[in-house]
């Protein structure tokens, strides 16, 4: 599986992540070089351990992926989305941009609004 979860439970993974400083399968795809993963993991699970804390998301029967996107125009930025095990379909989208700016999306709202998260 390219994303990770542990028994079906994300916090799991968290707990271990800072418990060893590793995440099985952590990256769903790249376009950094690969010396620049671990740096881009780190932050994004600081950034996903926030936004789970901050929005109260209960993350049982949860997975996420890590990627790093690379649009046609503009420098490669980061991802990570928190999808449901039972259906597969993404429940946020969590993005750090290059200029530092965190913003997230939610399917309730169809992913169609962009908020920042307040680090």
């Amino acid at each position: 599986m390219s994303a990770f979860t542990i028994d079906g439970e994300l916090t799991k993974v968290i707990d271990g992540y800072y418990a060893t400083g590793e995440a099985p399968n952590l990256w769903y795809d790249w376009f950094c070089t690969e010396r620049q993963l671990q740096k881009r993991g780190k932050r994004l699970m600081e950034i996903l351990t926030f936004f789970v804390n901050h929005k109260k998301v209960d993350l049982k029967g949860k997975y996420a992926f890590f990627k790093n996107n690379a649009p046609v125009s503009g420098g490669t930025y980061d991802q990570v989305s928190i999808m449901d095990i039972d259906t597969g379909n993404a429940l946020f989208c969590i993005q750090e941009r290059n200029k530092g700016a965190v913003l997230y999306y939610d399917a309730t709202e169809q992913f169609l609004v962009e908020r920042e998260l307040p680090l």
